[in-house]
């Protein structure tokens, strides 16, 4: 759920950047309207749309993680140790469930206030007087001089002078025939899914300025004196995102600036293409599962041989290290192979290595390697803080002896593994 999570926000960060970069000072403002919707709409779909044709370009290796081994004061990996780690990671998964459960409570937050924003309106319009039109209602506010629009309903206050009354139902007019509340609506419902991502509400605040560009573009065409109107008083009213206002104070001169600006050149519009690109990018990195860690640390439940690999969670037999008992249970026979493996890499790991580079503190290096049909190592990798313990990491690994290879299917087949490996350097 992280990694999807995690995945959302950069495409969204993706498409907000293409968007401030090359399309948010252009005058087609539907279309961006359009592009605003779709990415919104993309980036949620994206994480889970699995395509077969692009999980081959990135090869996705699954990798079984086997208990962290310590380095430095300790010599050997004791049962303690073991049990330590395991606590470790149950003090991870109750952070991770308290995280969640904050997750709710800002949902159930969010969801209240869209209900009570909901619910202002609604006595706004059973307070006011309605003037019914074809295909929409005019609501007079009372000792009012706001001026917003929701759904099919334009709200007036009954102080806005006649003057400015006939710019002010052109433009909220544009906002009732264009549908601009669904687009509010649904960016509120983004807005509470993800209260806690920045990106939505940058998404929320530029949609609202493209609606107010497409309606002063359409009213501006029908009324000489819009300018004039426009500038001719600023209201003071509180900032409501649920609905479409006339007048907001932070606007005004963006509203003004995008009237009064030429026309974009119609072959800018190819700057749109570039979201192409960018959607394969983005679809080749979901489908593959690729990440830049080379470990994936979590112990995978994939049942389907992939290449000829099998993982240790559902293998028959797992490759078996020199000196454990052959006619043990599959599960000693896992606990034995992961005890020697870390027992072997505190021997040979040099550990003056530390001293040597001046490196001080809680170094974690992450190393993984497969055992392979003859039961021997390949495809050995290693990522950490510093060049000389990924070096050493890799130089250690390669010293373990023969195995005997994993069996599945009365077949020698290839077992991938990661190690943790933590050295705490005083």
């Amino acid at each position: 759920m992280q990694t999807i999570i995690l995945q959302i926000l950069v495409f969204q960060l993706c498409f907000l950047v293409v968007y401030e970069l090359l399309l948010r000072k252009e005058t087609f403002f539907n279309w961006n309207r359009s592009y605003l919707l779709i990415t919104s709409i993309t980036s949620l779909l994206l994480p889970f749309i699995k395509l077969k044709s692009f999980s081959k370009v990135i090869p996705s290796e699954i990798f079984v993680n086997l208990p962290a081994v310590i380095l430095g004061e300790e010599k050997e990996v004791s049962p303690a140790i073991i049990e330590s780690l395991n606590t470790v990671s149950e003090n991870t998964t109750s952070i991770t469930f308290l995280v969640f459960w904050i997750w709710y409570f800002g949902i159930l937050v969010f969801s209240c206030v869209l209900f009570f924003k909901l619910y202002k309106v609604w006595r706004f319009k059973r307070s006011s007087n309605s003037i019914q039109k074809k295909g929409y209602s005019i609501v007079t506010l009372k000792n009012s001089e706001d001026a917003f629009s929701f759904w099919n309903h334009i709200f007036l206050g009954d102080q806005i002078e006649n003057t400015q009354k006939e710019s002010i139902l052109k433009h909220e007019k544009v906002h009732v025939d264009e549908k601009h509340t669904i687009d509010l609506l649904w960016f509120e419902l983004l807005r509470i899914a993800f209260w806690f991502n920045p990106l939505v509400y940058i998404y929320q605040k530029r949609i609202t300025e493209v609606h107010e560009f497409i309606a002063d573009k359409s009213a501006s065409k029908q009324q000489q004196n819009y300018y004039e109107n426009l500038l001719a008083k600023t209201f003071n009213i509180a900032q409501f995102s649920l609905v479409n206002q006339f007048y907001s104070s932070s606007l005004i001169k963006k509203r003004i600036i995008m009237l009064t600006k030429e026309k974009s050149r119609t072959i800018l519009k190819l700057k749109y293409l570039i979201v192409a690109p960018i959607i394969i990018g983005m679809l080749m990195f979901s489908s593959s599962g690729y990440s830049q860690e080379i470990i994936v640390e979590k112990e995978t439940s994939a049942s389907e041989n992939i290449k000829g690999e099998i993982p240790f969670s559902v293998i028959d037999q797992v490759p078996i290290y020199p000196g454990c008992d052959e006619s043990a249970t599959l599960e000693e026979l896992k606990k034995c192979f992961s005890l020697e493996i870390a027992k072997h890499i505190n021997k040979n790991f040099n550990t003056k290595i530390g001293k040597i580079h001046n490196l001080l503190g809680r170094q974690k290096i992450y190393i993984a390697f497969k055992v392979d049909e003859q039961g021997q190592l390949k495809d050995i990798k290693a990522r950490g803080p510093h060049e000389a313990l990924v070096t050493e990491a890799e130089r250690v690994i390669n010293t373990l002896p023969t195995l005997k290879p994993g069996m599945h299917n009365g077949k020698a087949v290839t077992v991938p593994f990661s190690i943790p490996v933590i050295f705490q350097i005083n």
